[in-house]
Parts: structure tokens; C-alpha cells; sequence
């Protein structure tokens, strides 16, 4: 019965298992000429060659760098005579054991060992200085560079995610639009391309890129961009009068608006004229004369000017424009801006001369005295500064003015900053010295007159 038994098993393992069942691990022949070779960027092949016809299989066992033997890494069907390990974590050495295998056991091994060295993403670069201002209803193609370990381009293939960290409304890339979705591209030997779409909106567009390397590096980069529309017309946001004294700056501000009626950020050339100046105003600290064209440039939609007046007063007429993407130009002009005078700081007194008076009887007569009230740089003051006339103490009491003040620019005054009074004195006082005083807000100042002759004494 144990004999029947047993012949029954030897024949089911037969069937089962073949000849090979019975052949011990000294029977076989280990593989040969084992060769390991770089794949692909991340990957090694192995190959050898199959000595034995009674595998049933291949072990790989694996090793990296100083680490353990990771065993039956890799269990391969029989007649197998290569293997590519793919996607392998990082730059090092890896070993290999190579083992025929059944179920009798394994064959003596082969090993080979083999350094990996492949590129990795070191950093990202996007675009270039055209690609900071993005033109709404304009589609632009967006190139991405991926980085290897030298500062070269990336020598492989390799995924390449975007996300849109805020955008104007409207505006997608590779047909994302909300800030809580991304995108993969694949890059091309380190370069991918991306298609920004823009709507009818301007404004910051703002996105990352950012790839990962094997094991799970992250490298990423983010990009802001302006989105803006096209010019439609460019003016001056004061309305109002600007006065401004000598010597000072003054700030005029203006506006780029688009197409919709939004402001036109982004950085812009601007050409700026004057209409008219008093000489030694100026623009920008740039001295040109009327007619003549320089360039100021605007930030965030917004052209400053920078109006400089020089010592002499007068009208200053400005004028702004632009070149539209039609070829027309879009333009403003300013006419409310004046250099006035500052504060009375100079005058001068100017009287009658000889036989110029008018006589009043009784030897009395009548002259003109006149006040110039100029500012530091003898600009006249406009009308309307209230002078103050006063004669000293000691002056006999038939020399006496008509009027305590005057006022420059009144009816009775013919000249810019002049203000007219009269004075009337005896005739017996002719060729005396009368001390006049004149004050204008701060400025005081005396001046000496010598009463003229007049024709009655000749």
C-alpha cells in the first residue's frame, strides 16, 4: 500500500513540476555576463545571459549605496535575460544579484554594481521682461524652463504642474481659471509651454509652476504678471486751479484708462509738451522749450508730473498724450496752472518828478505816489494786496498823504503790483526830504522823497 502511495506521488509531482523538481541547486547553472546599462534618465537595465533550462523562475535581490540587501526585490518568469528598475529614488549606487531559481532552490548568483547619476530640477524660470504685461483679449504663449543640476535645461521629460495663485476675472491658463485648481503640462528637455487666455478685465495675474523630483522634492517658482487692455485715452485728474509760486514743485497728476474704462496698469511711455511757461519753468527738472517733446513714463496706470517754476511768474499750459495700438493719439491738456508770486518781499516807490504835480491853490500841489509790492524775485503781486502808507513822525503838518492805503491792481493802477497814492504838500517845503513808509503783509521798508519842484516857484 506505501509503495502504491508513493509511486502515485512521484508521478503527480512530475506532472506538476517536470524533471526540474528533481534537480538540485548544484545542477544548475548560474546566469552569465551580467551587464548593467543606464535606461533612461532615472532608470538601469540589467541583462545577462540564461545558462540553465530548468529555472523556473529569476530572483533579483537589490541594493543601494550602503544599505541592506533588499532580497527577491524581483522575482521574474524563466528564460528572462533582462530587467529595467525603473524610476529609482535618487543618484547613488545600486547592486544586483542575479539567482535562477526553482523549486529545488537557486543557483549560484552573479552581481553587478552601477552609480546612477541623472539631472534633477534645480530651479524654475518663467518667461522673460515681455511676459510681465500681458495684453487682455490676447492670447500669449508662456514658456516655462526647468532647471538641471548644472544651471542647463533639464536633459529629460518631465510633469510640470500650474496653479493660478490670483488672476483678473476671465483670465485662464491651460483653461484653469480658479485659484484652488492646477494643471499639468509636460516639459520637453526641461521646457514646457503654457497658453495664458485673458478677458475683458486688467489687472495682477499671479501664478506658480513647480515640479517634483524623485523622492518627492518639490521645486517651484511663481511669476506676477500685469493684464492690461489697450489705451484708449490719457487726462489729467485735477480740475482745478494750480497756483504756484516760484521756486516750487508741483505734483499734476493723470490717468491711462483702457478700453473698459479700467485704469491701464503697467508701465507706460508718456509724451509731454508745454503750451505755454514763463521762462525757467520746467518739467522733471528738464529745461525745453514750447512746442518741444519729452518722455515721462506712468506706474500702475498713473503719469506724475513734476512741474518745477523758476523765478518769473505767469501761465503754464501743459499737454499729455499717447499713442494708441490703432496708431491714433489720445491726448490732454492742462491750462489751469499759473506761477504766481510768493509773499511781498521787495518794493520799490516811485513819485512825481519836477512839474508834474497838480496845483490845488494856495500853494499847494499834488503828486503821485506809487508803490511797487513784488515778491523775493520782484515778481509783481496780483491785485488785490493791501498796502499800508505812512509818513514819519517829524513831517509838518501841510505835507499829508491822501489815504492811509492803496491797493495793487485798483482802478487807480495801470501796472501789475503797483499800488497808488497821493500825497500834497506846501510849496515852501520844495526839495525836502519826506520819509515815507510802506507795508505789505511782513515786508516793511522806508524810502526817502524829495519833494519836487514845481512850475508856480520858477
Amino acid at each position: 500500500m506505501f509503495k502504491i502511495k508513493y509511486i502515485i506521488f512521484l508521478i503527480s509531482t512530475v506532472l506538476l513540476f517536470g524533471c526540474d523538481a528533481f534537480t538540485s541547486p548544484e545542477d544548475m547553472k548560474a546566469p552569465s555576463n551580467i551587464s548593467l546599462t543606464k535606461h533612461d534618465w532615472n532608470s538601469i537595465e540589467l541583462s545577462w545571459e540564461d545558462n540553465t533550462g530548468n529555472e523556473t523562475k529569476y530572483r533579483i535581490d537589490r541594493k543601494m549605496g550602503d544599505g541592506d540587501w533588499e532580497e527577491k526585490y524581483k522575482l521574474l518568469p524563466k528564460n528572462s535575460e533582462s530587467f529595467i528598475d525603473a524610476d529609482l529614488p535618487g543618484i547613488g549606487n545600486y547592486s544586483y544579484r542575479v539567482y535562477a531559481r526553482n523549486s529545488g532552490g537557486s543557483s549560484d548568483f552573479i552581481e553587478a554594481s552601477y552609480y546612477l547619476t541623472f539631472d534633477v530640477v534645480t530651479g524654475i524660470e518663467m518667461g522673460d521682461e515681455n511676459d510681465s504685461y500681458l495684453i487682455v483679449e490676447e492670447d500669449t504663449e508662456f514658456e516655462v524652463n526647468l532647471l538641471g543640476t548644472e544651471g542647463k535645461l533639464l536633459d529629460h521629460d518631465c510633469l510640470v504642474w500650474i496653479k493660478i495663485v490670483s488672476a483678473p476675472y476671465g483670465t485662464s491658463i491651460n483653461n484653469i481659471t480658479n485659484p484652488a485648481d492646477s494643471v499639468s503640462v509636460m516639459s520637453f528637455n526641461g521646457v514646457a509651454t503654457l497658453t495664458i487666455d485673458t478677458g475683458v478685465l486688467g489687472g495682477e495675474l499671479i501664478f506658480e509652476t513647480y515640479a517634483y523630483n524623485p523622492g518627492g522634492e518639490k521645486i517651484s517658482a511663481q511669476l506676477s504678471s500685469i493684464v492690461e487692455n489697450k489705451v484708449a485715452w490719457i487726462g489729467f485728474t485735477w480740475d482745478h486751479f494750480i497756483g504756484l509760486e516760484p521756486m516750487q514743485t508741483a505734483h499734476i497728476p493723470a490717468q491711462i484708462i483702457d478700453i473698459f474704462g479700467n485704469i491701464l496698469m503697467g508701465e507706460h511711455e508718456i509724451f509731454c509738451q508745454f503750451l505755454e511757461r514763463p521762462e525757467g519753468t520746467n518739467i522733471d527738472n528738464r529745461l525745453f522749450d514750447v512746442g518741444e517733446t519729452i518722455s515721462l513714463y506712468s506706474s500702475e496706470g498713473t503719469i506724475i508730473v513734476p512741474l518745477n517754476s523758476g523765478e518769473l511768474i505767469g501761465d503754464v499750459g501743459i499737454k499729455l498724450f499717447i499713442f494708441r495700438d490703432d496708431g491714433y493719439e489720445s491726448y490732454d491738456e492742462i491750462n489751469t496752472v499759473a506761477i504766481v508770486p510768493s509773499e511781498p518781499a521787495y518794493g520799490e516807490l516811485f513819485y512825481g518828478g519836477d512839474n508834474e504835480g497838480e496845483n490845488l491853490g494856495n500853494g499847494l500841489w499834488k503828486m503821485n505816489l506809487d508803490a511797487f509790492i513784488g515778491d523775493v524775485y520782484q515778481n509783481p503781486e496780483p491785485a488785490g494786496y493791501c498796502v499800508e502808507f505812512t509818513l514819519s513822525e517829524n513831517n509838518n503838518d501841510d505835507i499829508f498823504l491822501e489815504s492811509e492805503f492803496g491797493v495793487t491792481g485798483d482802478s487807480n493802477s495801470d501796472n501789475a503790483g503797483i499800488a497808488r497814492n497821493f500825497m500834497t504838500y506846501h510849496e515852501s517845503y520844495i526839495n525836502d526830504t519826506v520819509i515815507v513808509r510802506i507795508q505789505c503783509g511782513n515786508y516793511i521798508e522806508e524810502f526817502e522823497v524829495i519833494l519836487p519842484i514845481q512850475s508856480r516857484t520858477l
